[in-house]
């Protein structure tokens, strides 16, 4: 970090009526430079003023045992500066002399908005911290050189809240994802989207379990809808596709192969025990042997 003739920064983060303010002002080589305050706000409703606290609160304690076991590094080489601008904003925390770096705990105030709070090494974000983006999204847990990975939780501006694994900024590994309608999904993840097995909670009382890829229902898996219909069977791409099994609630029920969402093909119709032979194309009914069960 470069030296400068003189330097005077505050800073201030405050949480107060619906918006989160971050606050510079910097005068660098005296009053008549030109510099003007910066002032990054985002928008965001109570119940997100109580996430950013609680998160920062229960989890604060978490970054001071990361840096008490950080022994690699001799202290002597550290020093706490104030709030001072460097190339990318404005930090003020722990800085390694010899290597003229941000190494141990700081805050910084980037220009492009984003706030961070917790570990750094070379420079980067690397341990325990918290991110909060202009978007008003927040952050809490892991990164690796400048990025999200690792396990964290991360709330959205809408009230999405993710908590799980992470890897290169995305969502990925395993992890539980509740949306502010009350959907809720838990399993896997692969770059963001929903992946593997998983488990899907619907706000009105409809689930699906069972094999995800690319966001889509994929493979075997049971939807259960909450008027008491029942889908146990193949999907692909999203869509019933493949042999499956369709309960009703009057007791009928259709069990045999599904093109894209629709019957398609031979299946076996029942009702009050009694079982018709049928035929589908793209889910019209082309052929029964008797209708005692439709």
């Amino acid at each position: 970090m470069g030296e400068c003739c003189s330097t005077h920064v505050e800073e201030e983060v405050t949480v107060k009526k619906r918006i989160i303010t971050v606050s510079t002002t910097n005068r660098v080589g005296g009053a008549q430079d030109g510099k003007k305050p910066q002032k990054f706000e985002w928008s965001l409703d109570q119940r997100l003023k109580d996430e950013i606290r609680d998160l920062y609160e229960d989890h604060r304690h978490k970054i001071d045992e990361e840096l008490d076991s950080r022994d690699h590094v001799h202290k002597k080489n550290f020093e706490m500066r104030n709030v001072s601008v460097v190339p990318e904003g404005f930090y003020e925390g722990s800085w390694n002399t010899k290597l003229n770096q941000r190494v141990g705990e700081g805050r910084i105030v980037f220009h492009n908005g984003v706030f961070y709070h917790g570990q750094f090494e070379r420079n980067v974000p690397h341990g325990v911290g918290l991110k909060i983006f202009p978007s008003g999204d927040i952050y809490f847990g892991d990164f690796i050189n400048g990025k999200i990975e690792g396990f964290g939780e991360y709330i959205t501006s809408e009230g999405t809240r993710y908590e799980g694994d992470f890897t290169n900024n995305l969502k990925d590994g395993n992890g539980t994802q509740e949306w502010e309608n009350g959907a809720y999904y838990e399993g896997g993840w692969k770059q963001g989207k929903k992946h593997g097995k998983g488990k899907l909670e619907f706000p009105d009382g409809s689930t699906y379990e069972g094999g995800f890829v690319n966001d889509r229902y994929h493979s075997k898996g049971i939807f259960r809808w909450a008027d008491g219909k029942k889908y146990a069977g193949q999907y692909h791409k999203g869509k019933r596709h493949g042999d499956g099994k369709f309960v009703w609630p009057n007791g009928k029920i259709y069990q045999g192969t599904w093109n894209k969402g629709k019957q398609n093909g031979g299946g076996i119709c029942s009702r009050g025990g009694t079982k018709r032979m049928t035929e589908y194309e793209k889910g019209r009914l082309t052929k029964v042997y008797r209708d005692d069960c439709l």
